[in-house]
């Protein structure tokens, strides 16, 4: 299920032992009207508990399977969604294990969709944190955690990106329910030399009175003190 300013689509899903679909559906948000697209070109599997993601104007589908995964290796599909295509996409590097029931976020400041959790043909669940790189298509492992870290393995669980980190929630591992809230820490934006001048300048000016430091400096400093980095005004 995605969602656009106009349309909200709704690929593929099924019942366990039952039929299963990769229909591509849309509701128009305007004229809350439904209708069924008409693809082509080389389309996923009939599936559910896949995940999905629009980037630009293409709907990535990654995933899922007709209750369990149908390869060893994660599928990836994506439509062009101004030509209404379909192909699979080829990807490199140390590709994830088949899943379902997995999360699946995009992150535009590293072009990237990245993978985590799940379950595979076994049923069993996965604790491996994936990243794919959308400019060259490159598979590469962020994490690996076991049953023992503070990050359990789960399936069936929400997230989203904020911030530069990504964010899960709740889920299950088979044996318990989760109602917790975790987060892994994608990328970061350091302090600008000046920001951490003007953080380590802040800390010394509580511990002492005296300023040796040239006064058109200590004048730039608390200005990012203030500007900058949110701290209130030092007293005169």
């Amino acid at each position: 299920m995605i969602i656009t300013t106009i349309h909200y689509f709704f690929f593929g899903g099924g019942v366990k032992g039952c039929r299963f679909s990769n229909d591509l559906l849309s509701l128009n948000l305007k004229s809350n009207r439904w209708e069924k697209i008409d693809t082509y070109g080389d389309a996923p599997c009939p599936r559910y508990k896949h995940q999905s993601c629009i980037v630009s104007d293409k709907l990535f589908i990654l995933g899922g399977g007709c209750y369990l995964p149908p390869e060893e290796t994660m599928d990836v599909y994506v439509l062009c969604l101004q030509k209404l295509e379909w192909s699979r996409v080829k990807t490199t590097g140390e590709a994830p294990q088949g899943r379902a029931a997995h999360a699946c976020e995009y992150d535009s400041v590293t072009n990237s969709i990245y993978i985590w959790g799940g379950f595979d043909s076994s049923l069993a669940t996965l604790f491996d944190f994936y990243r794919l790189d959308l400019n060259t298509f490159h598979w590469s492992v962020q994490a690996h955690f076991t049953a023992h870290t503070i990050w359990p393995g789960r399936s069936f669980l929400s997230s989203c990106v904020f911030d530069g980190s990504l964010y899960s929630f709740s889920g299950s591992d088979g044996d318990r329910r989760f109602s917790d809230i975790m987060s892994f820490r994608l990328h970061c934006n350091p302090l600008k030399l000046i920001q951490l001048a003007a953080k380590s300048y802040r800390d010394v000016y509580q511990q002492t009175a005296l300023n040796k430091l040239p006064q058109e400096l200590v004048h730039q400093l608390t200005s990012t003190w203030v500007k900058e980095l949110g701290y209130s005004a030092p007293c005169s």
